[in-house]
């Protein structure tokens, strides 16, 4: 007779250390299914509001006069985004969503992202390993600010300079962001701008 037995299931670390996990390639399906779930979860809508979002994770936000470079802190089991200061709301619509992007896909739970001891930042992953994150932050706010599905009924193409307008207007989102998305979407088709 055999016996079988349950391997327990191991927690994330919680003090943020990550699993000793490497990122090798971007997940994209399961980046956006979790863009997809969260938005009907929340039932967003154009333009997303971005605390809303944080809302939800209960991700602190805030500016910071000096900072060159958007950043995400984790500190216990807080996260707190830090960005620069923006002139305009699609800017910080755009870049908040990334920073968020990290925290809800559980990058730092997941992978042994830089860690700042004594003062010092040490990079712990690659710069390529770094990028893998970065894309698939930028899948799932692609997906969550601009839906597929969505995006897909109202553009027709070839783009125009007034679509791209009203498009800027409806995601709430710079126009060099949403022709990204129309060209991810559609890579074959003319934009005209």
């Amino acid at each position: 007779m055999k016996i079988l037995s349950r391997k327990k299931k191991e927690k994330p670390p919680r003090n943020g250390q990550g699993t000793g996990m490497r990122p090798t390639e971007i997940r994209h399906k399961y980046v956006m299914a979790k863009a997809k779930m969260l938005s009907r979860i929340l039932n967003l809508r154009p333009p997303v509001d971005v605390n809303k979002l944080l809302q939800f994770q209960q991700v602190r936000l805030e500016f910071i006069l000096d900072l060159c470079e958007p950043t995400v802190v984790k500190c216990g089991d807080d996260h707190i985004i830090l960005l620069p200061p923006y002139e305009k709301d699609e800017e910080i619509r755009w870049v908040a969503t990334k920073k968020f992007a990290h925290v809800y896909l559980g990058h730092f739970e997941i992978y042994p992202v830089q860690r700042i001891i004594f003062g010092s930042v040490i990079e712990t992953l690659s710069d390529a390993e770094l990028e893998i994150l970065d894309r698939e932050a930028r899948v799932f706010a692609s997906e969550l600010l601009m839906p597929e599905d969505l995006v897909k009924k109202l553009v027709s193409y070839p783009v125009s300079d007034d679509q791209i307008r009203t498009l800027e207007q409806y995601f709430g989102l710079a126009a060099e962001i949403v022709l990204d998305r129309i060209t991810e979407l559609n890579p074959v088709s003319p934009v005209h701008c």
